[in-house]
């Protein structure tokens, strides 16, 4: 440490390493293009999931009032938004066929 000091120019070490390790929030949450790749739809949907509260996500813009936001989703919402937006498969229809009501007609 005292050696990283001293080449640091005096500077605490220990507050530049535990940035260097905290990871960037680019690597950890999901930007509504990549979401829109990875599920083939346009970015304007993933948009519209967003607004309508579907999916969970964080505004990074600078200015509250611009015009465009920028989006980022952590992959724990985006697993909650898949596990409720996937079901299990209806069943399929069975076709009745129809029969006439032979003691109507009697």
């Amino acid at each position: 440490m005292f050696m990283l000091q001293n080449l640091l120019g005096g500077k605490d070490v220990v507050p530049m390493i535990r940035e260097m390790n905290k990871p960037k929030i680019t690597e950890i949450f999901l930007t509504a293009e990549q979401i829109a790749e990875r599920y083939q739809v346009h970015v304007s949907t993933v948009c519209a999931w967003i607004a309508a509260m579907e999916l969970t996500a964080v505004c990074v813009s600078k200015s509250r009032n611009g015009t465009r936001h920028r989006w980022r989703v952590h992959p724990e919402a985006l697993e909650d938004f898949e596990r409720r937006r996937t079901r299990l498969a209806a069943p399929p229809r069975l076709r009745r066929r129809w029969r006439p009501d032979y003691e109507r007609i009697v």
